[in-house]
């Protein structure tokens, strides 16, 4: 699985609040304001149509998000993880960031099957929903991405 640590830190990349970096990686012809705005629209606040949302307990209904938080906050707290985001633990980029560091630390292969069944497979709807509502060549990348992704860990993961 060492091998998709370059994915999984592109999914990072693309998901997080747009920045200078995020252009610069992936060779962007859009401004920030650009990203920003679209990053907005689509997964914070829009009036016309509800958000795509990017927060793990969204999808994991009916479990309370306070016991989602609990759990991931172990899993945090027992990798040391130092939190560049702030976003709140249940974040599409925290759980990849996650992932990837379970990953390069040789963890145990069911504890790492068992965190991408609980935490990774929910987000599943994510591409079809962003490339349903954006032309953003980031964002369409992006969903893209998380579909290579999910490919890659079918075989891996008996869903």
């Amino acid at each position: 699985m060492k091998n998709l640590i370059p994915l999984i830190n592109d999914i990072c990349l693309i998901f997080k609040y747009p920045s200078e970096e995020t252009i610069n990686y992936f060779k962007l012809n859009n401004s920030l304001l650009d990203l920003e705005t679209e990053y907005i629209r689509l997964f914070v606040n829009n009036f016309d149509e509800s958000i795509i949302s990017l927060y793990a307990s969204t999808y994991l209904k009916p479990i309370p998000v306070e016991h989602t938080l609990e759990k991931l906050n172990k899993i945090i707290s027992a990798t040391n993880l130092q939190l560049t985001s702030n976003e709140r633990m249940d974040h599409i980029t925290i759980i990849f960031e996650l992932l990837g560091i379970l990953i390069e630390s040789g963890i145990n292969e069911n504890i790492l099957q068992n965190f991408i069944l609980s935490y990774i497979l929910c987000f599943k709807p994510l591409p079809l929903e962003i490339k349903n509502r954006t032309d953003n060549l980031l964002y369409i990348t992006g969903a893209e991405q998380l579909v290579t992704f999910f490919d890659s860990i079918g075989n891996i993961i008996n869903e």
